[in-house]
């Protein structure tokens, strides 16, 4: 069962922080050399890696050939990423690999795959966002009784200063409006907040109120706000003590439009995406994705399709949904697209361990 799945892997975090995610022995599997601009046409795909040791892995699509090359980190630089990566991002031209449980970020060329630097010290990292050629930010789990937003220098790969946000801070989203909202999921505890910041002072403007343990956010069409969260469980873990919810926002005085709750209290939502147009979310609950129009004032009755997804995403080039099933956590898993009109499975592919929802598509390119 998904929800089992999950908390199995809650059960697991607790070892991970005294793991060596550097394992020289993983064996590369793809057998493609790095060339010229041969990472830029494509999606890259976050595989965490094997919970109490080993290393994540990059995996990339390419569109011209419709295949994937897994291990592509390692087999140009020739050393491992580390445990576990949790997300990936390209900004300036420079990829930014989120290696959580080995407190750092990775920086590849994007044309290449070539290591540039080590961003280090950073207190179990989520998440980056780049602000400006000079300025990126990213969010810090911390040691759990606080989050941050850890403000990069771009120029010299370091830290320049911190933002204490609300606890658990995951990914950022940038409004149009020129301010960046984090949600704030809790990290080991709950939280219910979204911290919204001013980009061009790093202050913290406001913390949202929101529903508990927030793990998504997207900007509409219409420049609305949703935000997704997945609820809280009861101390037992057996069900949810609260149900997830899922919230419109006017961003223009962050006032609450709608509040959609859940009335499921065994599965939590989670997978929060948008399409390219903004006009349909998407997300996941209980082994099915859902899709459901940004003018909808209830919550969509019926599913698009079943399946068991441990992430989700949405591909600007290809219009399709990107779902990544994870497996027995154990095995090399795989990516999925579907047709977002029907739900139709067009093709998947084998990739690393735990592929989880830290796509990046070219067309986020920030």
């Amino acid at each position: 069962m998904k929800l089992l799945k999950i908390l199995s892997y809650f059960f697991f975090i607790g070892f991970l922080f005294a793991c060596d995610g550097d394992d020289p022995e993983v064996e590369p599997t793809a057998p493609n050399e790095p060339n010229a601009a041969q990472y830029e046409n494509g999606f890259l795909i976050a595989n965490e890696g094997p919970f109490q040791n080993g290393t994540g892995t990059v995996s990339f699509f390419d569109y011209s050939t419709n295949t994937v090359s897994n291990n592509v980190f390692q087999i140009v630089n020739n050393r491992p990423l580390g445990n576990i990566l949790q997300s990936v991002a390209v900004h300036n031209r420079e990829i930014f690999m989120v290696v959580n449980n080995a407190n750092k970020v990775e920086v590849a060329d994007a044309e290449t795959f070539e290591s540039i630097a080590t961003i280090e010290n950073l207190a179990l990292p989520r998440h980056f966002f780049g602000v400006d050629e000079d300025k990126a930010y990213v969010s810090l789990w911390s040691d759990g009784t606080e989050g941050k937003l850890a403000v990069i220098d771009l120029n010299t790969y370091t830290v320049s200063s911190e933002i204490t946000t609300a606890l658990g801070p995951g990914k950022m989203m940038l409004h149009s409006n020129g301010e960046l909202y984090v949600p704030c999921s809790g990290g080991f505890s709950s939280d219910d907040k979204v911290s919204i910041i001013n980009t061009a002072t790093d202050a913290l403007i406001e913390d949202v109120l929101v529903g508990s343990s927030p793990v998504g956010v997207v900007e509409d069409k219409n420049q609305k706000i949703w935000v997704l969260c997945a609820g809280k469980f009861l101390p037992d873990f057996s069900g949810l003590e609260e149900s997830g919810s899922l919230y419109k926002l006017d961003p223009t005085n962050n006032v609450i439009e709608f509040i959609f709750d859940f009335d499921d209290f065994q599965s939590r939502p989670s997978n929060l995406v948008i399409d390219s147009d903004g006009e349909h979310i998407f997300y996941t609950l209980a082994g099915s994705i859902y899709k459901m129009s940004v003018d909808a004032t209830d919550l969509p009755s019926s599913a698009l399709f079943s399946a068991s997804l441990y992430g989700l995403g949405f591909d600007p080039e290809s219009g399709y949904l990107i779902g990544s099933d994870a497996g027995d956590f154990v095995s090399n898993g795989k990516i999925m697209r579907y047709n977002p009109e029907n739900g139709e499975k067009i093709d998947e592919f084998t990739v690393g361990v735990i592929p989880n929802g830290g796509f990046h598509f070219k067309e986020n390119n920030n």
